[in-house]
């Protein structure tokens, strides 16, 4: 079914001056039986932002009279239930006359809420792997102050024994330490 598939159609009929949409678009939606579907149907199911964006692209769209978009965002089910959607829309004419006047806007709406999920995993396992690397960074430059301190402390004391009086094996023993 449309549904299974995620994928819903609708369109706006200029000559009748109406919008449509299919009954994948209402199962999508989860909209009750009898919802009233008209031009304005967005403000229904997305931010205020969203369907600003949206009416623009529609708008947009009929004063070209040709061309397509293509928009991302979060809408709301009639039941409440979040799910990321993609809007691909075109004009269309009626018939075989592509140079006559556009008829309508017909579109399509496709449920990514899964691969959008997917995506935001993508992100969080890639932001705390930069968080271990930033983390073994840190412990590598905190263990090499720590190995450095005490060997600057006997490359000193090194110095000093050798500055001082020493037998010659001393002063030789010594001597290979530092090297």
């Amino acid at each position: 079914t449309g549904r299974a598939a995620g994928v819903a159609g609708w369109a706006i009929l200029f000559k009748e001056n109406r919008f449509v949409w299919t009954k994948e678009m209402s199962e999508l939606t989860e909209v009750p039986e009898g919802f009233v579907v008209d031009n304005d149907v967005s403000r229904h199911f997305l931010s205020v932002e969203d369907h600003r964006r949206y009416q623009e692209a529609v708008e947009r769209l009929i004063a070209q009279g040709q061309g397509s978009f293509e928009l991302e965002f979060q809408m709301i089910t009639a039941k409440g239930r979040p799910l990321w959607v993609r809007v691909v829309a075109e004009i269309f004419r009626d018939g075989d006359d592509q140079h006559g006047p556009p008829a309508g806007v017909i579109g399509a709406v496709q449920d990514i809420t899964e691969r959008h999920r997917y995506e935001e995993q993508l992100q969080q396992a890639k932001e705390e792997a930069e968080r271990a690397n930033e983390g073994k960074s840190q412990f590598l430059a905190n263990m090499s102050h720590e190995i450095r301190t005490p060997l600057n402390a006997l490359l000193g004391i090194t110095d000093l024994m050798l500055a001082s009086e020493l037998t010659a094996e001393q002063r030789q023993l010594m001597a290979k330490s530092k090297t």
